[in-house]
């Protein structure tokens, strides 16, 4: 009843000027402000989220509730994986507060307002911000926050508004279901509220992303936008109509989202805009904001510079913002009473750009140090790796679909195919579903003999009988050639040609250390090369571990070797119309592991951004590599036992084998880091808990080339050093580090790998 009362005080509001505010979270507390709110309100609170996490509201919500206020709330239990959201929820119900949450019937999306609406005070305030520290006051001015622009408001129109909608959530029984506190009939708070502000957009009822390309199509001058996440190609396809049209247009977006696997259409519509800004006089300026800090870009907004309209609220720029999830937007109309949110966001905007602060009465205009906002920087996709046919494969048919794992980030491919090797290019930017693209997990394909539109057959009449092919696919992102990875090449042999070779013979397996077995065997005429299998002694499962060409009867096998084990071996030659017989079984019994590889008593790498907190202990690489994305970035570390080196004549040098992940550069450096933190465990380190190890050794090492080669660093003069502090010191931990952004990455075997390293102590 006190909340109806509200809404008539509101309905027959004076004329004089609404008091409005937009906040600016990166040097303005809006939290106090929403504190100042909670505080005075007197009949009513209407309150809706999609998560809250920061305790201080739930405090002053009981405080409120407990003083009589009414208060609702409107909430969405998908949210719980965020921080104390499902804790508070809690609390909020346990202190006797009505709440109803969304569910997944009727549209399905998820309850995305965030805002809250005090009725005794006849205002509302709502933003694209969560109810989480650092959303609404920063946590360090001007680089410790959540990117959002909160807008304050005792409009009439659009608290009526609010106040309309909201009644028409509670009561919904399709999209909403109650969770607590409920007691009796479900009512209004303002029976007689419309929605009566045109400005306003409620998703899903209204189209979002509709409504802004409306607008962006009349705008003539200029565009500024700042959004968090961009899948849907709407407003980006908009966004590059209006710059070709001559409009200027600059966009602010988050770094993370830009490489979040949960989003990976961001990147695609990034990388397009990106390239459109290129291929249009640099009309099209994209930013982002340094995630170092761990704090989001999260805002929403466009300013269209020859409408005077700025457009705000919760919806990002994907599908789900227009037709599925629940979310509250403003198109700021340019009337006298509203230019001043116009120019605001301008101004807002142009900070951001440009890295500076307020001027008076904030502060002092000056530079924000470190800068938060920088220049965009395309990524690269994953290289893409080699499916079907298996390498090799013999007595295929006359059309054969080429298959590939394309990774995350690459969007479009180049084919290579044809009987010479290198192939030759037959599509150019072939560009698989929208169920494949950019992601992992999901196989591309190709058929050469019968391509999907507008790619034409190199091989109408199919395959010629036995002959060899050779493939290969290059991956790119949006952006083309300059962020291009090109996968192995591969082959396969058809049906038809020579007869199989005679069966080879004579085959021997010596053991020559802990991790190397070598073969031989008798050449037999005619063949076309000879692929070795192994399997475990004891073992009924046998595996193909490697080829050689024509004539060459002799194969290393260091492949995963495990010291004082068994193996058995056998080798068959082949042509292209088809495999030989098998060779004799041979045994042989790799060398006990040696004292030196025994000194290395830990080893594992870490990876940085959404991986900071995996344990990669037991993998079979130790990995280097810098990157300014976060997301690449890895260090290596490795535990050494130096209690062997007992006098001042000695010396020690870490024997490792080091090749690049790709081709993509000749060689990659990792700087050699030494230290005596040695607490770090293998099977649980990680980047979040990685040791310190800050004392150059003024050593490091070169990977070159995709095959593993052997290298020495030697640790003498360091632990002599540390000796000389600590004579009892008997473990130190060596950290390999790159000090530069490189496409491949430098890897090392580790202690789980066939090339383990080794410490040599001499004399």
């Amino acid at each position: 009843m006190a909340a109806a009362l509200a809404c008539l005080s509101l309905m027959f509001a004076s004329s004089a000027a609404a008091q409005e505010e937009l906040c600016d979270n990166s040097f303005q507390d809006c939290r106090a402000k929403i504190k100042t709110l909670i505080e005075n309100e007197q009949v009513g609170i209407d309150v809706s989220f999609w998560f809250m996490d920061d305790y201080r509201y739930k405090d002053w919500l009981i405080a409120a509730w407990k003083r009589g206020v009414d208060v609702r709330i409107i909430l969405d239990l998908r949210a719980d994986g965020y921080g104390a959201n499902k804790a508070l929820r809690e609390a909020l119900i346990a202190a006797g507060i009505p709440i109803r949450h969304k569910t997944t019937a009727g549209t399905g999306g998820i309850n995305h307002w965030k805002m809250m609406l005090y009725h005794g005070q006849n205002k509302v305030h709502f933003s694209g911000a969560n109810f989480s520290n650092g959303s609404y006051s920063y946590t360090t001015k001007y680089t410790g926050y959540v990117d959002e622009a909160i807008y304050f408001t005792d409009d009439a129109k659009i608290v009526e508004s609010f106040m309309r909608k909201y009644d028409d959530l509670w009561l919904d029984t399709v999209d909403n279901q109650n969770l607590a506190n409920i007691n009796g009939p479900l009512t209004r708070s303002c029976p007689t509220c419309s929605i009566s502000s045109p400005d306003l957009n409620f998703p899903p009822n209204q189209d979002y992303q509709d409504r802004v390309v409306a607008r962006l199509k009349q705008e003539t001058e200029a565009v500024d936008a700042v959004i968090f996440r961009i899948t849907s190609p709407k407003i980006p396809d908009e966004l590059i109509k209006r710059v070709q049209a001559g409009v200027s247009v600059r966009l602010i977006t988050d770094q993370a989202q830009y490489r979040n696997t949960k989003y990976f259409w961001d990147s695609y519509n990034v990388d397009r805009m990106y390239v459109a800004g290129i291929e249009n006089d640099g009309r099209l300026q994209l930013k982002w904001k340094d995630k170092a800090s761990g704090q989001d870009m999260h805002q929403k907004s466009l300013s269209l510079h020859s409408l005077r309209m700025s457009i705000f609220g919760s919806s990002n720029w994907t599908s789900s913002s227009s037709d599925t999830q629940r979310e509250h937007n403003y198109f700021s109309p340019p009337t006298p009473d509203k230019l001043w949110i116009f120019d605001w966001f301008v101004d807002q905007f142009n900070r951001k750009w440009n890295n500076l602060k307020p001027s008076a009465p904030f502060d002092n205009g000056g530079p924000i140090t470190p800068p938060p906002f920088q220049d965009f920087v395309p990524g690269w996709p994953e290289p893409p790796a080699n499916a079907s046919p298996a390498n090799a494969a013999l007595g295929l048919g006359t059309s054969v679909p080429l298959k590939w794992e394309g990774g995350w980030w690459a969007h479009k491919y180049d084919i290579y195919f044809g009987t010479t090797n290198p192939p030759p290019l037959i599509a150019q930017d072939f560009m698989p579903s929208s169920a494949t693209a950019g992601v992992s997990s999901n196989k591309e394909t190709f058929n050469p003999c019968a391509p999907p539109a507008p790619f034409t057959t190199v091989c109408p009449s199919g395959l010629a009988p036995g002959t060899t092919y050779y493939w290969k696919v290059r991956g790119k992102t949006m952006v083309g050639n300059s962020r291009a990875v090109t996968g192995p090449t591969w082959s396969f042999t058809t049906s038809g040609g020579a007869p199989p070779p005679p069966a080879p013979g004579g085959l021997v397996a010596s053991p020559v250390s802990s991790t190397r077995i070598d073969l031989t065997w008798t050449d037999v005429a005619g063949e076309d090369g000879y692929k070795v299998e192994r399997k475990l002694a004891g073992s009924s499962t046998w595996a193909q571990i490697g080829t050689t060409g024509p004539n060459l009867v002799a194969y290393q096998d260091t492949s995963g070797l495990t010291p004082s084990t068994q193996y058995n071996y056998r080798v068959r030659a082949w042509t292209t119309g088809g495999n030989s017989g098998y060779t004799n079984t041979a045994t042989a019994t790799t060398a006990a592991v040696s004292a030196a590889a025994g000194l290395v008593v830990a080893d594992a790498y870490v990876r940085s951004g959404q991986y900071a907190s995996t344990n990669y202990g037991r993998a079979t690489e130790l990995i280097a590599k810098y990157s300014a994305d976060a997301l690449y970035h890895r260090q290596s570390f490795i535990k050494l036992d130096i209690s062997q080196v007992t006098d001042s004549t000695q010396s020690a040098v870490l024997r490792i084998a080091a090749k690049l992940s790709d081709t993509r550069a000749p060689s990659v450096r990792a700087d050699i880091y030494a230290g005596t933190n040695v607490s770090w465990n293998e099977t649980t380190i990680n980047w979040n808990n990685k040791p310190a190890v800050p004392t150059a050794t003024g050593v490091f090492v070169v990977a070159s080339g995709t095959t593993a080669q052997w290298t020495n660093v030697d640790l003498t003069e360091f632990i002599k050093q540390q000796r000389a502090l600590d004579p009892n010191l008997t473990m130190i931990t060596i950290a390999l580090i790159s000090p530069v952004d490189t496409l491949p990455y430098a890897s090392f075997g580790s202690r789980e790998s066939s090339t383990r390293p080794e410490l040599i102590i001499t004399p």
